[in-house]
């Protein structure tokens, strides 16, 4: 009996072993992490008929800008703009919220329309006005927290909205012809820098369009800012690539002006 016994066992014993051999082995994850991608939002005044004219332009120029900065880095784009009915800071707010991206990622916002006095006495940029806040404006203090939430590698703001310049000294001459460094200059300034950039026109109150008496014609912040743009792009010396930086397109866009 104790042999009988025992051989039940062991066939038992055996035939378990068999089954967990037999089990298919778990296969190893086959998903890559999803490549970086370019958010791009045009937040452009939609009312009055000076405005009209004005940011059929910046839009024109703009798409020009973010194509460059696209074909640059080689990454894949996502373009959103605000519309008519939905002109709000909500509206903004949400569409940021909606943003599917990962911490390599890059958001490029642009605002092109009213700008009111800021709140805080030092605040260099102008409140946007949106429906929902015509009175006070929206603070780019707030635009800046509500882009920190999505953790992304970079964001770019850029706003057209004042008639005020920040003024820079010691502005350097960027005068070397040389190969296309495009690519490295994108790298240098989109992948090098983290957190959030700002590009923008002062306060207070209308769109930065400075009358150029001496050229006899006059220019808008993002005109001049795609051509301070183009400018570093086009004339850089290779040994001062390292210290390439979105101040450089600040005083350019300065200098346009």
């Amino acid at each position: 009996m104790k042999a009988f016994a025992l051989a039940i066992l062991v066939f038992s014993c055996t035939l378990t072993l068999t089954q967990d051999q037999t089990k298919p082995a778990l296969k190893p994850s086959t998903q890559q992490p999803r490549s970086p991608q370019l958010h791009v939002i045009f937040v452009l005044e939609p009312k009055g008929v000076e405005y009209g004219r004005l940011n059929m332009e910046n839009d024109t120029i703009m798409r020009g800008f973010i194509g460059t900065v696209q074909r640059g880095l080689g990454y894949p784009m996502q373009r959103r703009w605000l519309d008519e009915k939905h002109f709000t800071s909500k509206a903004l707010q949400d569409t940021i919220a909606a943003l599917k991206t990962t911490p390599n990622d890059i958001v490029i916002l642009y605002y092109s329309g009213y700008g009111n006095h800021p709140s805080k006495p030092t605040e260099k940029f102008a409140n946007w006005r949106l429906d929902d806040v015509k009175d006070k404006g929206l603070p780019i203090s707030d635009v800046e927290g509500w882009l920190k939430v999505k953790n992304v590698h970079l964001a770019l703001l850029i706003a057209d909205c004042s008639t005020k310049l920040i003024k820079n000294n010691g502005v350097s001459a960027l005068v070397y012809e040389t190969v296309d460094l495009t690519k490295e200059i994108m790298k240098q300034l989109f992948l090098r820098n983290k957190g959030i950039v700002r590009l923008g026109s002062s306060a207070p109150a209308l769109p930065a369009y400075i009358n150029n008496a001496q050229a006899g014609a006059g220019t808008t912040f993002t005109n001049a800012l795609n051509e301070g743009f183009n400018y570093l792009l086009n004339y850089i010396d290779p040994a001062g690539l390292p210290d390439v930086s979105f101040e450089d397109i600040q005083q350019l866009t300065n200098m346009k002006m």
